[in-house]
């Protein structure tokens, strides 16, 4: 697999807008550019057979492209919080979209396309902020950008 260097930065507890009633709380991400989610959009359009379809209509996400760290978890170090906001950090994804089925009570219908992510500054995070770094199974958590879905 493929992996593309990129910058990124830290938002703690990000302002979602409308949806969510605004701010989500206890919520870590990485903000990235939007250019390699269009670019991965492009690509699935242009390559719909790749998946499984003879046509494709993928939509852009309704939030700008991240990587989510934290997702509204208890934290056991919460002083901990907030101490990188704004903070620059490198990070790497994969060139090829992957496509996943939609999950807590989405139609199964609902498909996304990401990309897999990874820094070790996720890990070493969360472990800032005494959350576990894997899986029930012993296996490392996983790291994604939505790039798109299909309704």
């Amino acid at each position: 697999m493929e992996w593309i260097k990129d910058i990124g930065t830290l938002d703690y507890d990000p302002d979602r807008g409308r949806l969510d009633s605004g701010r989500q709380r206890n919520w870590l991400v990485l903000n990235v550019g939007p250019g390699m989610s269009s670019l991965a959009r492009y690509w699935i359009h242009q390559n719909p057979v790749y998946y499984g379809f003879a046509k494709l209509d993928v939509k852009k996400p309704i939030f700008y492209p991240h990587v989510s760290i934290v997702r509204g978890e208890q934290l056991k170090n919460p002083d901990m919080w907030k101490k990188y906001q704004g903070c620059r950090v490198e990070y790497e994804y994969t060139i090829e979209p992957h496509i996943t089925r939609g999950n807590k009570g989405e139609s199964v219908n609902a498909q996304f396309f990401f990309v897999y992510a990874r820094s070790p500054w996720f890990s070493n995070l969360r472990k800032e902020l005494g959350l576990h770094t894997h899986r029930p199974d012993g296996s490392e958590l996983h790291y994604h950008i939505t790039v798109g879905k299909l309704y």
